[in-house]
């Protein structure tokens, strides 16, 4: 039950930074993504300092320690992969507008649970708490205009758009063995 409790008031936090982002201008979409061994859901975030992909997951316990193995520790280590690969998934697709606009895609891991300590790297990327990515996304420099971010935001609609219908006609052809049913 504490830990339950523990990930509610982790995923209030969460919200309470997406929601202070978008008053900085920032536009955020959710992304399903198939990781290594569940989906889950990361967020793109597009904003004056730059495009992001954020991968959130519950970890419950202490803090993140190096070398961890448990299967928190473990299903961490995926889920940061995974998002490092929508990362440059995004890059790969965006790639024009991202060159115009003299941006990469930036992948970063934000766990719900206790606020970690800054430096923490797990699987390459920056291991932050909802307080940390706030601080970590608005800290840099304007390097996008509002009409830029919106630009940007509706390549970033397009292309999950069409990654969509692409997902469920590939789910479609393993369920029912014939393409593009459902």
């Amino acid at each position: 039950m504490r830990q339950w409790a523990e990930a509610a008031l982790g995923r209030r936090q969460v919200a309470r930074a997406l929601r202070r982002l978008v008053l900085d201008g920032f536009e955020i979409r959710d992304v399903l993504v198939d990781g290594d061994s569940a989906q889950h859901n990361d967020r793109l975030l597009v904003g004056p300092q730059g495009m992001f992909v954020v991968g959130f997951r519950t970890l419950p316990g202490n803090v993140w320690r190096p070398g961890r193995t448990d299967p928190a520790g473990a299903a961490l280590v995926l889920h940061a992969r995974a998002t490092r690969q929508l990362a440059a998934l995004v890059q790969i697709n965006l790639q024009p507008e991202l060159t115009r606009h003299r941006i990469a895609v930036m992948p970063l891991l934000t766990v719900i649970g206790p606020e970690q300590p800054p430096g923490h790297l797990v699987g390459g990327l920056p291991l932050l708490g909802p307080a940390g990515l706030l601080d970590h996304l608005t800290a840099g420099p304007h390097v996008l205009t509002p009409m830029q971010i919106a630009s940007l935001t509706d390549r970033v609609d397009d292309w999950l758009s069409l990654r969509s219908v692409n997902n469920l006609r590939t789910r479609g052809v393993r369920q029912n063995g014939r393409p593009g049913s459902l």
